[in-house]
């Protein structure tokens, strides 16, 4: 899985999951919207935990994991 995140990619991650401001995802993150803005506009490194943390709230949205079947 890829830990590392572009701005652009973040912004677009953030709209595909449906965080409209982002301060929605800064809540979601537990942490300021200063911090998605200096994400978003480059000014700092995305860090290598929100492309995970993403990928989580990803999952959830599509029902991951899958139940298991019983036959």
């Amino acid at each position: 899985m890829k830990t590392t995140m572009t701005a652009e990619e973040l912004k677009a991650k953030r709209l595909a999951l449906g965080f409209c401001s982002r301060n929605a995802l800064a809540k979601a993150l537990g942490v300021s919207k200063y911090a998605v803005e200096h994400w978003e506009y480059g000014r700092r490194a995305v860090p290598g935990w929100v492309p995970r943390f993403l990928q989580c709230l990803e999952h959830a949205q599509h029902g991951w994991p899958p139940e298991s079947k019983v036959d």
